[in-house]
């Protein structure tokens, strides 16, 4: 397994493009798979696998998120949507800065979190937008776990009150999260939030199939034990020059239905797992 690692981590250096971000693809439908705004994709790797890179490579990519902040503090999905600016892409920015030591200018992040917080029992919004962006229906499980990750590491942990509303709204998630295109998610965002296995629901620790590769890697990165089958799966999946497939991995609204992904993300993910268990 430290081979694959290895060679794994190799391979995640050279996704990382000149600007220090890690590239994030759409796509519609069945169609072909397009480059776009890789704010979202660099956060989420620098939150895993970014800390098993090379310093240099993580202060790169830590340079990029910073230099995409707004002039409001707040991080956008990808400008080129055209939508504001969300609780998960400031969350998962802010976590990474923070992560690695860049706290300085993050002063008032707390702060801008807890802004995105449902008036009265909460949960967090995803946006904080008016109209349609602050419907009930957008608060999503994943976002509120990343917010909880982001204010523990900003030095402001979540109150009793906001842990309990994010647990209701897990509780009330059905399947996958509104935004995410797996369950696992949950499990790996809650569980990396400091929210305990026991506490989740069924449909976020249930053990997904190994041919679903994301899904497989982030329920490892979050099961408090190893699974052998699935460790296998992720280490069958990786490909010759180290990297793993990309994959669906966010989803959103629109017909056809759009879906985001990247190699970078699918490699970290695999990463994040397989040193979580390297000596199980």
């Amino acid at each position: 397994m430290s081979d694959a690692i290895s060679l794994g981590l190799s391979a995640l250096a050279r996704l990382q493009s000149g600007d220090g971000s890690f590239p994030l693809f759409r796509r519609a439908g069945s169609s072909e798979w397009h480059r776009c705004g890789s704010l979202f994709s660099t956060a989420y790797v620098m939150l895993g696998a970014g800390r098993l890179l090379p310093k240099e490579n993580a202060a790169r990519a830590a340079a990029f998120i910073l230099g995409e902040r707004r002039p409001d503090g707040l991080w956008e999905y990808d400008p080129a949507l055209g939508i504001p600016p969300d609780a998960d892409s400031t969350a998962c920015a802010l976590a990474a800065l923070a992560l690695h030591g860049i706290t300085a200018p993050l002063a008032e992040g707390a702060g801008l979190l807890r802004s995105f917080w449902r008036e009265g029992t909460g949960p967090f919004r995803t946006w904080r937008a008016g109209g349609k962006w602050s419907l009930p229906e957008r608060d999503e499980a994943v976002v509120n776990c990343n917010i909880l990750l982001a204010l523990r590491l900003l030095g402001s942990p979540a109150t009793p009150p906001e842990e309990a509303a994010v647990f209701d709204l897990l509780r009330r998630t059905p399947g996958p999260a509104r935004y995410y295109c797996a369950a696992a998610t949950m499990a790996h965002a809650a569980r990396r939030a400091g929210l305990g296995w026991d506490r989740l629901p069924a449909v976020a620790t249930a053990r997904p199939p190994a041919g679903d590769l994301i899904a497989a890697a982030q329920w490892l990165c979050a099961s408090p034990t190893a699974d052998a089958g699935l460790v296998d799966a992720v280490l069958s999946a990786q490909q010759p020059d180290g990297r793993w497939r990309i994959g669906p991995w966010v989803t959103g609204a629109g017909t056809p239905q759009p879906f985001w992904g990247s190699p970078a993300i699918t490699t970290a993910l695999a990463l994040e797992a397989l040193t979580r268990h390297e000596t199980a």
